[in-house]
């Protein structure tokens, strides 16, 4: 659905089962607030490739009902994100690396899905451990142990040219769905033999990746998607 267009914003239907979400196609206007509440959408995403050209985001404190952001292709690098800590009932958060703010996420502690690309200026990061869906881009560590913690994680995608292995994935028990993308240092995928809830897993184009025998241990996976692994030459299928 897309509505409203001319009127500097459109409604669409967002990701992950939220609902409606409304799209700035131009300025941020107060007047938007207002549609919002009186439609009952929740979630709201700033986008330069939709049209959202400014680099103030002040006006999120007025929207506390917000339960979700989203921060894309922003027309300015020079971002402050702190008024992201004002809201309350933030449960949702995407954010490219266009956006070079600080966030501390100690200060974002209702956080149940988040879409990002790492950035050295993130802090505590670590310390999401509500977290259920995670979409990271860039992740800058050569195992999982910085997230080890986020034992609620019931998706995980990732990619990564500095991951080296799964190390600490072991303790991520609830994780159903697994997604590797252009890891390309990547070579075997121990670690994924000990998730009893894993149903889902995908891995694709990490080139150095050679074996996928951790596969035959388990017995929870109904969807297994290999693809563009150039190293992967004998998957060792059992007969």
């Amino acid at each position: 659905m897309r509505a409203d267009d001319s009127n500097g914003y459109f409604i669409t239907e967002g990701d992950w089962n939220t609902g409606k979400v409304l799209v700035c196609t131009g300025d941020w206007n107060n007047y938007m607030g207002e549609v919002m509440q009186n439609k009952e959408i929740y979630y709201l995403r700033l986008s330069g490739a939709a049209g959202w050209k400014d680099n103030n985001i002040n006006f999120l404190s007025t929207l506390q009902f917000l339960r979700g952001i989203e921060i894309y292709f922003s027309f300015s690098t020079l971002i402050d994100l702190t008024p992201l800590y004002s809201l309350e009932n933030l449960e949702f958060l995407g954010i490219d690396d266009f956006a070079k703010g600080e966030i501390d996420f100690a200060k974002l502690t209702k956080l149940k899905t988040c879409l990002i690309s790492w950035s050295s200026k993130y802090k505590n990061f670590n310390n999401q451990t509500e977290l259920k869906h995670l979409v990271i881009n860039k992740y800058p560590y050569e195992n999982l142990k910085e997230i080890s913690e986020m034992m609620k994680l019931e998706y995980l995608d990732i990619t990564s040219s500095k991951l080296l292995t799964l190390d600490g994935i072991e303790a991520l028990e609830t994780l159903n769905v697994l997604k590797l993308y252009r890891c390309s240092n990547l070579r075997r995928l121990t670690g994924i033999e000990y998730l009893p809830n894993l149903k889902e897993l995908e891995v694709d184009t990490c080139n150095k990746l050679h074996s996928v025998e951790e596969i035959h241990k388990m017995n929870s996976l109904v969807k297994i998607l290999l693809e563009n692994n150039k190293g992967l030459r004998n998957l060792g299928w059992k007969k």
